[in-house]
Order: C-alpha cells, then sequence, then structure tokens
C-alpha cells in the first residue's frame, strides 16, 4: 500500500470520525455545533420523552459553559453526541411510534468495542433482529443494547418459545443476562497485567440481579450485596480493597448469591445498557426458528424485540489441531475451581473447604462449575494444585472430572511444578538440568 494511499485512509477516517462526533472539540464552537444538532434534532423528533430529553440536554450544554470540570463536561458531551446520532437513526428510518419509551440495537456479542452507558453502537443496527447461528448443541451468544428516553424503575425481559417448521425450541433454550459495568485495574480491557494504581470501568460482569454489584462511580468503587438473614438483613460490603489490603470478608462463605432467573432492570434516560443472551441449541432442532423478547416498562407492554435462530444440521466435532486434523487440541481453562480453597485462613485455618453448606456443597459447585466447561468444549480445564489439602482431595476431584463428563487421558495441572518465575530465573535458564538450584 503505498504512502499516498495511507494518507487517504487516515484524513477520511479523520473526517468521518469528526462528522460522527458533531464536530465538538470542546470549545465554544463545537458547543454551538452540538447545540444545534440538538436542536434540529429535537424539532423533528416524534417521540414526546425522547424529544423533552433533547431539549433538556441542550439547556444543559449551555449551562455546562460555566463548569470547571474537564471531566463532567467531555461526559456530558459524549452524552449528547450519543442523542444526536440515536435520533438521526430514528429519523433515517421513519419510526414514528410516539408511544415507545425506548429505542435499542443489535450487536455483535464480541467486539472490540467498550460499551459503556454514552458508547453509541457503531457496530449496531437499530430494530434490528437478534440472529443467532449454532450448530446442533451448540452455545452461541447474541447482545443488544437498550436506549431509554425516560426513566424506567422496573423493565421485565421475557424470551418466548422459539417456532419453525420443525417445532419448537423452548424459551428457557435461551439465557438472557444483564451486563454490569463495574470498576477493575487500570489496564483492565486492555491488557492482561493489572495497573493497580487506577481504576477503568470494564462492560463485563454478567448478572440476573443487577442490584448485586453496587457501583459508585464518583469514588470508582464496588460494592457487593451480602443478603445476612434477618434481623440483621442484607448490606453492601466494599470490595474495591487493593491486592496488599486483606479483608476479612469472604464471598464463598458469606450469603452472597446471584438470583437464579433475571429480575427486573431499571434505565435511566440516555443511558445505553447492554443485554447478553446464551442460546444452547437443542440437539433434536435443526432449521429457522423465530421467537420475540417481550419488553414491560413499569407495567406497560412495549414492541417486542424480534429472534431469529438458525440451527445447523450438524453437531461440532471435537477439536483438532490445525496442522494434523487426526490429533487432538487440548482445550484448557486456568481456574480455581477446587474442593478446599485459598481463603480457609480466613476460616481459621486448616483444610476445610471455604463453600457455604460444607464438603458436600462444594463437591456439588465443583461438579456444575466442570460441567458447565464440558458444555462450552473446555474438555481439559486445569486441576487446581495450589489449594490447600489438594493432594488428600485429588481422587474425589478426579471422580468428579469424570462424572462431569471430562476427559481424562491427558491431566493438566494435578502434579504442583516449577512456575514461570524459577524457570525465568538466570542460574536455572542457563544451566543444565544437573546444575540448577533446586525450587524453593
Amino acid at each position: 500500500m503505498s504512502i499516498r494511499l495511507n494518507l487517504s485512509l487516515v484524513l477520511c477516517t479523520a473526517f468521518l470520525l469528526c462528522n460522527a462526533s458533531g464536530l465538538y472539540a470542546g470549545d465554544a464552537d463545537g458547543t454551538l455545533s452540538l447545540n444545534k444538532s440538538l436542536q434540529a434534532v429535537a424539532d423533528k423528533c416524534q417521540q414526546p420523552e425522547f424529544k423533552k430529553y433533547l431539549t433538556s440536554l441542550k439547556g444543559k450544554l449551555d449551562t455546562s459553559k460555566k463548569s470547571t470540570d474537564a471531566n463532567f463536561t467531555k461526559e456530558l458531551e459524549n452524552e449528547a453526541v450519543s442523542a444526536v446520532r440515536v435520533a438521526n437513526d430514528i429519523a433515517a428510518i421513519q419510526y414514528k411510534k410516539s408511544d415507545v419509551s425506548f429505542a435499542y440495537y443489535a450487536v455483535p456479542p464480541m467486539s472490540n468495542i467498550k460499551r459503556l452507558t454514552h458508547t453509541y453502537p457503531e457496530d449496531g443496527k437499530l430494530s434490528g433482529s437478534i440472529r443467532i447461528v449454532a450448530a446442533k448443541g451448540e452455545f452461541e451468544p447474541a447482545s443488544f443494547v437498550i436506549y431509554p428516553f425516560a426513566d424506567a424503575g422496573k423493565v421485565e425481559l421475557k424470551v418466548s418459545d422459539l417456532v419453525g417448521k420443525n417445532g419448537k425450541i423452548p424459551a428457557s433454550a435461551i439465557d438472557v443476562k444483564i451486563i454490569k459495568i463495574w470498576y477493575q485495574a487500570g489496564t483492565a480491557w486492555y491488557s492482561y497485567y493489572a495497573d493497580k494504581t487506577g481504576r477503568e470501568l470494564v462492560p463485563e460482569l454478567l448478572l440476573n440481579d443487577e442490584n448485586l454489584v453496587k457501583v459508585d462511580f464518583k469514588s470508582k468503587d464496588n460494592y457487593l450485596r451480602v443478603d445476612y438473614p434477618q434481623p440483621r438483613g442484607s448490606e453492601y460490603v466494599w470490595i474495591s480493597n487493593p491486592a496488599n489490603i486483606d479483608l476479612t470478608f469472604n464471598d464463598n462463605t458469606e450469603p452472597v448469591r446471584d438470583a437464579k432467573t433475571l429480575q427486573p432492570l431499571s434505565l435511566s434516560t440516555g443511558e445505553f445498557k447492554q443485554i447478553w443472551l446464551t442460546f444452547e441449541a437443542p440437539k433434536t432442532a435443526e432449521g429457522k426458528y423465530s421467537g420475540t423478547i417481550s419488553v414491560t416498562v413499569d407495567g406497560k407492554l412495549q414492541s417486542a424485540i424480534p429472534i431469529e435462530v438458525m440451527v445447523l444440521p450438524f453437531e461440532l466435532p471435537d477439536p483438532k489441531t490445525n496442522y494434523d486434523l487426526t490429533r487432538e487440541y487440548y482445550t484448557s481453562i486456568f481456574n480455581h475451581s477446587g474442593l478446599s480453597g485459598d481463603h480457609s485462613k480466613k476460616n481459621g485455618g486448616g483444610q476445610a473447604p471455604c463453600y457455604t453448606g460444607g464438603m458436600e456443597m462444594a463437591k456439588k459447585r465443583l461438579f456444575n462449575e466442570y460441567v458447565n466447561m464440558r458444555k462450552h468444549n473446555v474438555m481439559y480445564p486445569q486441576i487446581n494444585s495450589k489449594m490447600p489439602g489438594y493432594e488428600k482431595m485429588l481422587p474425589e476431584i478426579i471422580d468428579i472430572y469424570k462424572r462431569a463428563g471430562l476427559k481424562t487421558d491427558t491431566i493438566i495441572g494435578a502434579v504442583d511444578a516449577n512456575d514461570w518465575r524459577y524457570s525465568g530465573l538466570p542460574e536455572v535458564r542457563n544451566n543444565p538440568l544437573e546444575k540448577q538450584p533446586d525450587h524453593p
């Protein structure tokens, strides 16, 4: 590719981004341009609640000129730009329903876009169908974002059965979760290595009950709800402690649990909220199926979101290597699953399992975790050899491993070995085995 063509692409991209953001740059001219855009889309808006919100944003932008808080001003401008773009999208498809209280975009579930409250879905389709293609027995994700025109205290989502020429797929085949935005270490989303000096908002936590975790956006802290028996009742516990601050709180033994099913969620005007769907294709299904997600906002039924599913006429084979299709590809994953936990010292020491309900509950939990891994084609999850009392529990772990349907022709983990810190020492790397020092 020539330098001239490269430069042309860069300039073209910069121009498009400027137009997409309303040509604002945080200065007087940029704010004026954004105000004009807000006024223009408000004049054309057919939805009363959205029109009211667009007009209020214009007033907020005028007031923000006096603000000395650069972060507040930038976030307000992002909010306004997203509102303008959504309004333009609605106008472009001539969406004239005046009684709806939200818009939605079908978006790719896997994306490099970090979807925060004011992140416009560049890769989304307004009012698009939720489309899923899966092989028999396969898990496939899908996603959409909701954009509310007004606050809503109780939003209920309900999936219908999926119907096709070859029969019906029950609604239970689609699991619906809310994606919670919360704070992680400073390099979250961008890097595997954590920057403990900062905190970054990340959309990653899948929940049935969005109120299980509360986020303080001013202090950048996360709080976990603990549902103690009465009379103590529910409390929120700070969980944003740095690694060097050891809290006495242990989420494995305390009464912490997400709801079993999706709970009603809340919406704030002009803030995108992402919803995650996981479809488990029945092995008996085949062909095209369709259904809906009904949306009820504060007791009022809204337009349904269509779902289209294609189940392919085959099951996926076990994965093989790309260089030899007769050789097994070992799908594994690092995990902390086990029958004794690294929090045992916080519970008086010893080798007791660190889960509420004792050893039987720990076994049940481990079995369910292994089954979940197997369903997602992780057939060789690592067996954690770092947990206290591991050696005594290994036969029990292997038994649960087999009952969950995992493969045991090769075991990954299980035997404690030298870690990467030891392997990287100069006296280890630069010497033959007989001259290497003993592992500490």
